[in-house]
């Protein structure tokens, strides 16, 4: 085991290659379109009826494929253009040829980086141990479920799809694999390696329960009057109104495992609370609690669930947050009974107690009181003793009513460098978030001025050598409300950002809107400056790239540990038609159709065997009903009437994988997409440029 400290934040973002860049492009550009799609067919269909209600969709778009829009034709054709011809450069940088060299030992690297609990630091393990360690954490808390849980489930969730009309939205259990964050702070770490088991795993049925527990959380803090805090500003005001300087004095408790140790009759009891207080149906209910059912996937493939029941409030769930906010508002409702109401509050694990000119025989009345409390709730805390000073969340508050920043000792303070892959509108303002962050923490300049020197020496060693922060009296203030009732509708168009892109996509972008959609148009309305915007989106962190490594290596690791597969199965090698890999799974591929005097090219993809995806292709050559299922077999065809003779040459030009559950998009076709817009100028390619824009096939059969 191996201690590694990059020296600067993970949230930067290196170079990508040119493959890359596009794939996020292509991804990006496709969701735009097919909402552009939507909207137009909808605006040039007419106005709703009045009496019409929107159909609650919780945030689950519609997975059918948008109807083509005759107007935006053109307009789409020229995007595709845009992608095609975008040119790229060198970007030189120092800092981005160190992220680039570290990126390059990552995704070569033979060990898993594994991140620690409370810091940035990351340890190098061998693959064998670190999977070892999840088996063992996995195996303390959970045991293997039993056969057709998963199934049980699911069956479940796609009834709540059916009551909700989401059917054809929702989609399965996302089996992603559980992973563990080190607990280096722990005594006897080098012999123990003490881990923090995640799982991520979700439901769609968990964006249904966020959404509704939401909603009820805030009735519920309104009509109940506890303080459950949602951020650091509301936590100082809340001090800033009870606070009695020179004679207040603060207790702090925190749950332990506060997630894991939500039960089942603890959530009833929360619920039934709520019912009080707010109106809520039985189907609410049913659905927050069936998201509560919860598999773990290890890197084997196997299935587990926790030793006592399949309930379970998992730190990766939609709705994990939400759930925990409910019953901390129901907690806050039994401390009342021991507490005055405005003397202490709740952020998610942590809370704080104020209490003015309280004798210390009271003081420990009240300790004794907030564990029995708690215990009678089935949850263990632990409370600091009385103290005059209290660091809670980001902010030291004293008894003097006065309040400055607070971090961590053993916590180094990096942000994203100056010179980091990063859109320039993030670069460009991080300086000044810093400063309205600092200002809004400080309870006057003195404690600004005090604070500033470490979070400027940060910022410099960032890059930002010329950071100067000020003391502002109004940061962090609310903006006034703005006199505007009308909620614009925007349409976003997110493009990838690099410095190694030349093209400037987002002018490029705005020429075209005004050069399809003029004023005279029928679409003007919906489709200019005012409606439409530009935001760049950010590529893959150095994080991501951490991770995504740590799950290769466990993908080939668990490979090495399975029987080889063959490569071929035909009769003779002679006779595969791709050299002896005809077994190869999802692949991108490109057939040349040749005969004396023309060649064309074809590209197609198959996440199954190639042999089985030939073998669909020739059936569709021998039997004249399916000339049309392909471009390629109707070029076939047309050849067979003129009596031509032809060959076919096939290879893989690209390997990719397929879409699983959860995902934002699909690899696969994304590959595919790519190398039909690279080719798209070849005036013997027999795919379509309209091909881009369809959906994903694999998706279907995870949909509920």
């Amino acid at each position: 085991m191996e201690l590694t400290h990059y020296g600067y934040s993970l949230k930067n973002i290196p170079r990508c290659s040119k493959d890359a860049y596009l794939k996020a492009l292509i991804t990006r550009t496709e969701d735009f379109l097919i909402r552009l799609r939507w909207k137009a067919f909808f605006f040039l269909l007419g106005p709703e009826p009045p009496d019409e209600e929107m159909k609650e969709t919780y945030g689950f778009r519609s997975n059918k494929s948008p109807p083509v829009v005759n107007e935006l034709v053109a307009f789409e054709s020229d995007i595709y253009q845009l992608i095609a011809s975008i040119k790229f450069r060198h970007a030189p940088s120092t800092f981005l040829d160190r992220l680039d060299s570290d990126a390059a030992r990552i995704k070569s690297s033979t060990t898993a980086l594994i991140p620690t609990d409370k810091t940035s630091q990351h340890y190098r393990i061998p693959i064998d141990e670190y999977q070892r360690l999840i088996e063992s954490s996995i195996t303390a808390e959970y045991r293997k479920a039993p056969a057709g849980t998963a199934e049980h489930i699911e069956n479940k969730a796609a009834s709540i799809a059916a009551r909700l009309d989401l059917k054809g939205r929702m989609q399965r259990f996302e089996t992603s694999q559980a992973f563990v964050l080190l607990k280096d702070h722990k005594p006897n770490f080098a012999t123990n390696l003490p881990c923090r088991l995640i799982n991520p795993a979700k439901s769609d049925v968990g964006r249904v329960s966020k959404k509704i527990l939401e909603k009820f959380t805030a009735q519920l803090r309104t009509s109940s009057s506890v303080n459950q805090w949602r951020s650091t500003g509301e936590v100082i005001s809340w001090f800033e109104t009870n606070c009695t300087p020179g004679h207040v004095q603060f207790l702090q408790f925190d749950i332990e495992s506060f997630y894991p140790s939500i039960s089942e009759n603890l959530l009833d009891r929360a619920l039934q609370f709520a019912q009080e207080h707010i109106n809520i149906s039985e189907e609410d209910i049913d659905t927050i609690k069936h998201s509560r059912l919860s598999l773990l996937f290890c890197p084997r493939g196997e299935t587990w669930q926790r030793k006592d029941s399949l309930f379970d409030v998992t730190m990766g769930a939609p709705d994990g947050a939400e759930v925990c906010e409910l019953v901390g508002v129901y907690l806050l409702s039994q401390i009342g009974d021991i507490l005055p109401q405005q003397s202490h509050g709740l952020y998610r694990d942590d809370g704080l107690v104020m209490l003015t000119d309280t004798p210390g025989p009271r003081m420990e009345r009240i300790r004794k009181d907030l564990f029995a409390t708690f215990r009678r709730e089935g949850l263990k805390i632990t409370v600091s003793p009385p103290s005059t000073s209290v660091d809670f969340l980001d902010v030291t508050f004293r008894s003097d009513g006065s309040f400055r920043p607070f971090r961590k000792a053993e916590k180094v303070t990096k942000y994203v460098h100056r010179q980091s892959n990063h859109p320039p509108s993030i670069i460009r303002n991080i300086p000044e978030m810093i400063a309205d962050r600092i200002n809004s923490i400080s309870s006057c300049k003195e404690v600004f001025d005090d604070a500033k020197p470490y979070y400027e020496d940060a910022l410099k060693s960032s890059g930002y050598m010329d950071s100067c922060m000020t003391y502002n009296t109004q940061a962090g203030e609310a903006k006034p409300p703005r006199n505007r009732r009308r909620k614009r509708r925007v349409l976003w168009f997110n493009p990838p950002f690099s410095v190694t892109v030349e093209t400037n996509v987002g002018r490029k972008f705005f020429n075209l809107l005004e050069k399809h959609f003029p004023q005279d148009n029928p679409l003007h309305k919906i489709l200019n400056r005012n409606s439409v915007k530009v935001s760049y989106s950010c590529m893959k962190n150095m994080e991501c790239l951490i991770k995504s490594r740590n799950k290769q290596l466990l993908r080939q690791h668990q490979e090495t540990q399975e029987p080889t597969t063959r490569q071929c199965n035909c009769r003779s090698r002679n006779s595969c038609p791709l050299d002896g890999k005809c077994l190869s799974k999802s692949v991108v591929y490109m057939a040349t159709l040749r005969t004396e005097n023309e060649k064309h090219h074809y590209i197609g993809m198959t996440e199954g065997t190639f042999k089985d995806r030939y073998n669909g292709h020739t059936s569709s050559f021998r039997l004249e009903r399916y000339r049309n299922r392909t471009k390629l077999s109707e070029k076939i065809w047309s050849f067979k009437d003129r009596g031509l003779e032809f060959r076919i040459e096939w290879k893989i030009i690209r390997r990719g994988h397929g879409y699983r559950a959860g995902q934002n998009s699909c690899d696969l076709c994304t590959s595919e997409k790519l190398e039909i817009l690279l080719r798209s100028s070849d005036p013997h390619l027999l795919n379509s440029r309209t091909e881009i824009l369809t959906k994903c096939r694999h998706k279907r059969k995870f949909l509920l």
